[in-house]
């Protein structure tokens, strides 16, 4: 799943890519649940792709016959709402949020403070490992938390 702060934000929530109508559903509440997470739950943000791409272009001999997964880790819609609750918390955004089952589905909730410690794949699931690109490019991905919250206030523009 890629997303990250859109470069174009339309006019309505529904001209969103598919990748990030689920974010904005939960964070303008037109979800009245949180739903199952897109594909493995596997994340990157839309800026590091870019980044990798351009990596690609300037190093292209280094590229040459590679293949590189771009994959932060994980980022399932039970974290986006997570997150997306704690910081607007006490808005009249953050009352509309879908409140799903907190921590449910991945590693790193902390119950007491509602923050996300170290978003993890749950014990057992399957797994898409980006270390290939960061390794050999030097790329420092972005972690979901700061995608999820930038690429909400961009969107709030459509609330």
């Amino acid at each position: 799943m890629v997303i990250g702060p859109p470069v174009y934000v339309p006019s309505s929530g529904t001209q969103l890519n598919e990748t990030l109508k689920p974010l904005f559903s939960i964070l303008s509440g037109s979800a009245k649940e949180v739903g199952p997470n897109i594909g493995s739950g596997g994340f990157v943000d839309v800026r590091d792709v870019s980044t990798l791409h351009i990596w690609a272009y300037e190093n292209a001999s280094k590229a040459d016959g590679e293949r590189f997964c771009a994959c932060q880790g994980f980022g399932p819609l039970q974290a986006v709402a997570d997150i997306l609750r704690r910081e607007y918390k006490g808005t009249s955004i953050g009352a509309k949020i879908p409140v799903g089952e907190p921590g449910k589905g991945y590693q790193g909730y902390d119950e007491s403070t509602g923050r996300i410690v170290e978003l993890e794949y749950e014990e057992g699931k399957s797994r898409v490992d980006g270390g290939k690109a960061e390794g050999v490019t030097g790329l420092k991905y972005i972690d979901f938390e700061k995608s999820v919250l930038d690429t909400a206030k961009v969107l709030e523009a459509l609330l």
